[in-house]
């Protein structure tokens, strides 16, 4: 299977739903021998080398901020790339970029997590990057500046949050991949958003480098061959992070009918054809409609068999009756 690798810019690895305007908080990397940008870190690490980077943080408004730090894992959704602290959704923790990173105040120190900022202040911290094991391929994440810039109880009593988050972007190149793997997709089920049916699924990227998911055109077809969704997965749309699970979905046709049995989504790109079989059971199909109930614009069917079976004990019950009965009386 052809999958495109990306020699993608760092400002191409946008941070998803991370910087805001407004905020206060201004994050600037120091230029430096292996650091000329003043918003990202990227080079070649050796193995077991220490290499140092200083990140100057600043609070430009006249209140006093709480700021939590933390290296992050750089993972791939439907509309951008999230840094998290921590994810399950990484195929190989060797490739976790906290492992590797230590992140120490230059005369202060982090306090449960966390720099506490005067106002107009700004510290200096300092970045040691030591990758300790001989990689392959490319390792992606960053080192995250969040402010909690407001918290709200709403009606249903649940906590909202506000944070601000400034992400610098950290990838770092290591050896040559010398075999790649094609992608994986697992997980099929469908769900539920606003009213609309879909079909999710998770591609796996086996491969330790960033790369864009399958594009072309798409069909699923249910257990009677009747095509339930339809359409065109963008070229260089979704951006796939090193060896990382990325869920995605399509949505149903209106009409679609759902049934218990064998389903098929079929991708076609460049003129390849590439089939992925998945199975729903009945069981799956009762769980879905308990949970999200029946959607309007789709046709949901668990199959009679359960009255079939039913029907055909009753059946043969009734038969041996009938046979018991004749038997008896031709004795007599």
């Amino acid at each position: 299977m052809l999958i495109l690798l990306l020699e993608i810019g760092i400002a191409g690895l946008s941070v998803h739903a991370a910087q805001r305007n407004g905020s206060a908080l201004k994050v600037t990397v120091q230029a430096g021998e292996r650091s000329t940008s003043p918003t990202d870190i990227r080079f070649s690490p050796k193995v077991n080398k220490e290499y140092s980077f200083i990140v100057t943080v600043n609070n430009t408004s006249s209140k006093e901020i709480n700021v939590a730090v933390f290296p992050s894992v750089g993972t791939a959704t439907s509309g951008g790339i999230t840094y998290v602290k921590s994810t399950k959704n990484l195929l190989n923790d060797k490739y976790a970029l906290p492992k590797y990173t230590k992140i120490t105040p230059i005369g202060d120190k982090l306090r449960n997590g966390a720099l506490k900022l005067q106002a107009k202040q700004s510290k200096r911290l300092r970045v040691v990057i030591n990758v300790t094991q001989d990689l392959q391929g490319e390792l992606l994440g960053g080192i995250n500046f969040a402010q909690t810039i407001g918290k709200r109880v709403n009606r249903r009593l649940i906590n909202v949050v506000k944070v601000y988050q400034k992400v610098v972007v950290v990838r770092l190149r290591m050896r040559d991949l010398v075999k790649r793997k094609g992608l994986t997709y697992v997980n099929f089920k469908f769900t539920n958003a606003k009213s609309a049916a879909l079909l999710s699924y998770d591609v796996l990227n086996n491969n330790p480098l960033i790369a864009y998911a399958e594009s072309g055109s798409y069909q699923v077809l249910n257990p009677k061959g009747r095509v339930i969704a339809k359409g065109n997965l963008e070229k260089n749309k979704v951006v796939l992070t090193p060896v990382t699970r990325t869920q995605l979905n399509v949505p149903l046709l209106d009409g679609a009918k759902l049934i218990p049995g064998n389903y098929k989504f079929l991708v076609t790109s460049n003129g390849k054809h590439r089939v992925y079989k998945f199975t729903y059971t009945k069981k799956q199909l009762n769980n879905f409609v308990k949970k999200n109930g029946k959607p309007t614009h789709v046709t949901i069917k668990t199959g009679h068999a359960g009255m079939i079976i039913f029907g055909v004990a009753v059946l043969a019950t009734l038969i041996l009756v009938i046979t018991g009965f004749y038997v008896r009386k031709k004795r007599t």
